[in-house]
């Protein structure tokens, strides 16, 4: 054993096993790069647009539960104010 012996050795090939792998490789077919399409930058735009809206929409069905609600409790005052006036006189 040599003072290399530890690392790993250097694989050779033969020309014809070179050759084979080169004529499986050519013989395969070519694979097209992945490319953004317009169609796709435009979906992902459109993708971005609808996930706003619904977290606006989200927001805005919050407030309008909030104003109800506000609504109700102010009818609730003035109709027991009105009631509390009516007594009185």
């Amino acid at each position: 054993m040599g003072p290399r012996s530890d690392q790993a050795q250097h694989r050779s090939f033969t020309a014809q096993y070179r050759a084979e792998i080169l004529a499986e490789y050519a013989a395969a077919p070519a694979a097209e790069p992945p490319r953004n399409s317009a169609e796709q930058l435009e979906n992902a735009k459109l993708t971005a647009r609808v996930v706003r809206v619904k977290r606006e929409l989200a927001r805005t069905e919050v407030a309008w539960r909030i104003e109800g609600k506000a609504h109700a409790l102010l009818e609730m005052f003035f109709e027991s104010a009105d009631t509390d006036l009516g007594s009185k006189s």
